[in-house]
């Protein structure tokens, strides 16, 4: 294997490191924003259901 060829084939390998790294934190990002997400969203249908309970609880007592 050349000179020129071992510098070609670590630069390379260097480009990888580097690009996999990048990869690896934007993929943390992505799934730390999916949790979050996600987390927010069950925590709204918690609260659409307490909302429809505490309606018919309303109701129930002749309220509405």
């Amino acid at each position: 294997m050349s000179l020129y060829t071992r510098r070609l084939n670590e630069e390379l390998g260097l480009r990888v490191a580097a690009r996999t790294a990048a990869l690896e934190e934007k993929t943390e990002q992505l799934e730390q924003f999916n949790k979050m997400f996600v987390g927010r969203e069950l925590r709204m249908a918690e609260l659409k259901e307490r909302i429809e309970d505490l309606e018919k609880e309303l109701a129930a007592k002749g309220g509405h």
